[in-house]
């Protein structure tokens, strides 16, 4: 091709010299023959393909990746267990959550003016959009219906009715998105979803639950505004049909029942026990405001496992996280960024029982099925161009400086003092008294007396043993920004120059940095919010050594640097 490439530029780069030298020549008047019209459009196409051929390999193997991807999700049976079953039996009945946002908008967001129809609306403040695979579901993605569970109405003529609940999916943390080259939003099974705003979400319900006007009456009215059918998809009439009648007969019990036994109503332990003491003094960026992709989900289970008596035991430290990337889970020995759990049944129960807060509601079967499917999940295949003549060396750079730490099926966890990052994930996340009833609660959980007859060292290890952090193997790199356990570098490129991590950025923004490898992180985007470094919990330094970064200085070799980044894409 170089030979052909080389050849074709002769008589163009021929007709230029000679217009110079002498401009009556017929080769080089101002009408091109036929076949200099023909040798300018081979030029042309040759030209293209080789501004093009460097980047074939990757769009080739982006659609191979892409096609296993579909295929794995379409085969897969666990599929609609993480992405629709709620994890536990606890929540809001579907009327409730339906109804909240148009009696209590000021928690939630009006609806939508442009379009009546968009029934999501008030859950994107949230964070929150419609399902990309099934666009007619009444519910956001990342929420699912419990079937039957024990919200218990007596109803004449009837048994105890049995009600259906809505809360959180696994797909509510782990589901990122993005905005592709071509515009459109992408959503990335597996990757941390940084739109989430999981506390907020959650004060949003806390507050209509604790609200004067939540009472039997207010919700029967306006229950009875809405036809048969606003509440459940049609198939489901006959469900719908029953819970309207058990409100009708029975809301004020309904109203009781929901404020005493939904999950939420547990916040108030979380607020006594663990924010007012772990995040007191902090007016911004905790676990009270907006902060979408981010959570403290140990935070919250050790609350929830605490007394007024032991209440001395709640954490002292804030110790924000972003959710993981969760695709490979049998590359991953250890869970959590600070790997302290290594059995993959007992870390899926574990975030089940920050959600639903009661062992006995938390669905064991939901653990078996979603860490069936996370563990050969494939993760999702960058969406743009990649330069393959940089990848070819970037490669080189990642075995130097990379490869010996970030590999899969590692058990090594790096001290903190050795690896520099922000230490309150790591040192505060619980202690020997919360671990044992942590445990307790999720033997309780766990009831099959074969897969749960496990250690108590598998469940959880022991506080403050082998305190620091993973380092994850680097597959689906790309979407896993911002970088750190918790959140606190936006972009690959400032992970690799230290110098370049900014104290205050952007958080929430699904716009693309490609030539730094993050999302936008000084733009504003709608639900975005603001990252403080300097709050506690939130610091960005780290991984900032020679040991870390290799023997280059990556701040000062633009090339190398840009190899590597454009090699970390393929990952």
């Amino acid at each position: 091709m170089a030979l052909s490439a080389r050849n074709a530029f002769v008589v163009p780069i021929a007709c230029l010299v000679s217009a110079v030298a002498c401009s009556a020549f017929v080769a080089c008047s101002s009408d091109p023959t036929p076949s200099q019209m023909q040798a300018t459009e081979s030029t042309a196409a040759i030209s293209s393909a080789v501004r093009e051929a460097p980047y074939l390999w990757w769009r080739a193997e982006r659609d191979r990746r892409q096609r296993e991807i579909d295929t794995y999700l379409a085969s897969s049976d666990d599929f609609p267990y993480f992405k629709d079953n709620a994890v536990g039996q606890s929540g809001l009945p579907v009327e409730i959550h339906r109804l909240l946002p148009e009696m209590m908008p000021e928690f939630w967001g009006s609806g939508n003016p442009d379009d009546p129809t968009d029934l999501i609306y008030p859950f994107r403040k949230f964070g929150m959009q419609q399902d990309p695979w099934s666009p007619t579901s009444l519910l956001p993605f990342g929420m699912g219906q419990t079937k039957g569970t024990d919200v218990l109405i007596p109803i004449p003529g009837l048994d105890k009715l049995r009600m259906n609940l809505v809360t959180l999916t696994c797909a509510a943390c782990h589901v990122g998105q993005v905005i592709g080259p071509d515009n459109l939003v992408h959503f990335l099974v597996g990757a941390p979803n940084t739109t989430f705003d999981s506390d907020a979400y959650r004060v949003a319900v806390t507050n209509s639950l604790n609200d004067s006007r939540f009472t039997g009456p207010n919700i029967k009215r306006a229950m009875h505004a809405h036809p048969v059918g606003y509440f459940y998809n049609p198939h489901d009439d006959a469900q719908e049909i029953l819970e309207r009648s058990a409100f009708d007969l029975k809301a004020a019990e309904v109203v009781d029942i929901v404020k005493e036994r939904a999950v939420h109503g547990n916040w108030d332990l979380v607020e006594k026990y663990w924010i007012n003491t772990a995040y007191s003094g902090q007016t911004s960026e905790n676990a009270r405001g907006h902060t979408p992709g981010r959570l403290d989900p140990f935070g919250v289970i050790n609350a929830l496992v605490l007394d007024e008596a032991h209440a001395k035991f709640a954490p002292t430290h804030g110790a924000m996280v972003d959710p993981m990337a969760v695709w490979r889970q049998n590359d991953r020995l250890l869970g959590n960024w600070d790997g302290n759990q290594s059995n993959k049944i007992y870390r899926n129960l574990a975030v089940a029982f920050g959600i639903i807060g009661d062992a006995h509601k938390i669905t064991l079967n939901m653990s078996q099925h979603t860490t069936a499917f996370t563990n050969d999940l494939p993760p999702p295949p960058y969406l743009w161009d990649i330069d393959n003549t940089r990848v070819r060396r970037g490669q080189l750079l990642f075995q130097q400086t990379c490869s010996g730490c970030h590999q899969g099926s590692n058990k090594y966890v790096y001290p903190l003092e050795r690896i520099g990052t922000d230490p309150n994930r790591a040192l505060y996340s619980y202690t020997d008294y919360t671990r044992k009833l942590l445990i307790a609660q999720l033997r309780i959980a766990c009831t099959d007396p074969v897969l749960c007859d496990v250690p108590d060292s598998e469940i959880l290890r022991e506080a403050g043993k082998d305190v620091g952090y993973m380092a994850e193997p680097l597959d689906g790199i790309w979407a896993r920004a911002p970088y750190f356990h918790n959140g606190s570098v936006p972009t690959l490129e400032q992970v690799l120059v230290p110098g370049d991590r900014p104290a205050i950025f952007v958080r929430g923004n699904i716009e693309y940095d490609t030539q730094n490898v993050g999302f936008v992180w000084n733009r504003p985007a709608q639900g975005s919010s603001i990252y403080n470094t300097a709050l506690e919990g939130n610091s960005n330094r780290g991984h900032d050594t020679p040991e870390f970064l290799g023997t280059i200085d990556w701040a000062n070799d633009p090339e190398k640097r840009a190899d590597l980044l454009e090699y970390l894409k393929t990952l």
